[in-house]
């Protein structure tokens, strides 16, 4: 990595799952990992904005998951989105 490059910072001080097993929010939070930094990976940071997302826990209580990972995966989208970011 170019160290001259602005980097992409995302923090996460929370994650709330209910209904899951451990394994199951395992898989949750390592597809929300995965995901958030394969798309800050190439994001331009100056193209995002710098400020606190509003829980996206309402974005997805309405969308159904085949399966954990797939939930932490709409997750990383929502703040994603939130955060201005292109997919």
């Amino acid at each position: 990595m170019n160290a001259d490059r602005p980097r992409v910072r995302i923090v996460v001080d929370e994650v709330v799952l209910r209904g899951l097993t451990p394994a199951q929010a395992a898989a949750a939070v390592s597809g929300l990992e995965r995901t958030l930094g394969a798309l800050a990976s190439g994001a331009d940071p100056t193209r995002l904005t710098d400020r606190t997302v509003p829980v996206v826990r309402h974005r997805l209580a309405r969308t159904p998951a085949r399966s954990a990972a797939e939930i932490g995966t709409q997750a990383a989208t929502a703040i994603w989105t939130a955060l201005g970011g292109e997919r």
